[in-house]
């Protein structure tokens, strides 16, 4: 779908001009705020929407308003086709307003941009990854299902309801789904889909349904190799951007071992575009691991091919020849008959460290973690190992420079020696605290 198409649809769409201009809204006494279908009564612990109960029983509702239709954006949007869209994502979500979210996601489609590295690729991308993770994050706390289902029926109902439903519609089901699925072993049991179905919803044509697969998979931590495999690959050769996240997701929470080894062999020898994917997964869903490969690579950027040089702890040398990682894998601790398994071993890996002052950047996942470790003796530099790294192209290079802002509390972009001075800083703090 192009964007002219889409917005196209948006103005045919009922819920422009013709919609209602206000719209009820109910918030209970923490704040949350929700639209709903049947105002409530101040007091009441359960709210009806669109899209399934909300319960709410420590939280009773507080205020029910007739609030304004947050309709400017589309108006906006059709004078200006590439007007930012993130603080309007960030407001429809805090009012759980699920109805636009969902009707935002295809504009959002249109709107992403080849190639992908760039800045304003980069920026249409996280819009629809953040307009995503909002449905996704509502449909985890909306109940659609009647109350006398067993656990095991309601699971099976969620699954049917999330294969049905087109393009991100999928992600309500399926995010209720996900709330609900608990881990356990080779994916039986009354909490839990089989492999069997989960390949289904990873084939599917639906990339939202892939991408509820693929994190279900993990949440369940199947220990299978060919299915994490699978999942693994899909992480960055998958085609739609919210399916490799959803994969990325998936993945960490079963082998992070080998999404480290893979994903950081890739972003030293592959090409533009994986490598790319690479730094972005290593940022947003390792953000412990990003700081050290991100930080070598970049700045290899300056360094002629055939020599060698070091970044604080880091021994690489820059090579001509791309080169793409083995994509066989095992099951234990460490990713075994990798030819590239040597440049690897020259990146330290790495573990939260509260003392570097590095904060993961807002718009990932999860609590603030650290890219430095601060205690460990980076594997195979005890050998005198040298990661070789292909050399970087001019856009990557600005790519890494924007993804490691993420990685500092300042968010500021630096220069290749000013990453490399903020590294090298880093490691010598590091080295100060050992006993």
């Amino acid at each position: 779908m192009n964007l002219a198409f889409a917005l196209t649809l948006l103005a045919a769409s009922p819920q422009t001009p013709a919609a209602p201009e206000t719209v009820p809204l109910a918030m209970t006494r923490s704040g949350v705020r929700l639209e709903v279908v049947e105002k409530p009564q101040p007091g009441a612990l359960e709210v009806r929407t669109a899209w399934g109960m909300y319960y709410t029983p420590r939280d009773p509702v507080a205020i029910v308003m007739d609030a304004p239709r947050r309709s400017t954006w589309r108006t906006e949007l059709e004078a200006d086709p590439n007007r930012p869209l993130g603080p309007t994502i960030a407001e429809l979500e805090a009012d759980g307003r699920v109805g636009e979210l969902l009707e935002l996601i295809p504009i959002l489609e249109a709107r992403l941009l080849a190639p992908e590295v760039s800045a304003q690729a980069e920026q249409r991308r996280d819009e629809l990854l953040a307009a995503t993770r909002a449905v996704s994050a509502w449909g985890g706390r909306l109940d659609p299902l009647p109350g006398d289902l067993s656990r095991a029926e309601r699971l099976e109902e969620l699954w049917k309801r999330a294969r049905k439903a087109k393009g991100a519609d999928a992600l309500l089901p399926g995010g209720r789904l996900l709330s609900e699925i608990t881990p356990g072993g080779a994916g039986v049991g009354d909490h839990q889909l089989s492999i069997s179905d989960l390949r289904d919803g990873m084939d599917a044509k639906n990339a939202y349904l892939r991408r509820v697969a693929f994190q279900i998979s993990g949440k369940e931590v199947i220990y299978d190799g060919g299915q994490n495999t699978l999942i693994l690959l899909a992480s960055l050769d998958d085609g739609h951007p919210v399916a490799r996240d959803g994969a990325a997701d998936g993945i960490v929470r079963v082998w992070p071992e080998q999404a480290r080894e893979y994903w950081i062999a890739t972003l030293l020898r592959w090409k533009e575009v994986p490598r790319h994917r690479a730094a972005w997964h290593l940022v947003h869903h390792l953000p412990q691991e990003a700081a050290a490969p991100l930080v070598g690579t970049l700045a290899s950027s300056e360094e002629r091919v055939g020599r060698r040089f070091e970044v604080g702890d880091l021994t690489m040398s820059v090579v001509k020849q791309a080169r793409q990682p083995a994509r066989i894998f095992f099951d234990g601790n460490l990713r075994q008959n990798d030819s590239t398994g040597a440049s690897m071993g020259a990146l330290p890996r790495t573990t939260h460290c509260p003392t570097t002052g590095v904060t993961l950047g807002a718009s990932a996942p999860g609590s603030a973690t650290t890219g430095l470790n601060a205690g460990r003796v980076p594997r195979g530099l005890t050998n005198g190992s040298t990661a070789k790294v292909t050399a970087v192209t001019e856009g990557l290079s600005d790519a890494l420079s924007r993804a490691l802002a993420e990685l500092t509390s300042d968010r500021v972009e630096r220069d290749v020696q000013g990453w490399v001075s903020w590294y090298e800083a880093k490691v010598e703090e590091q080295l100060a605290q050992k006993p």
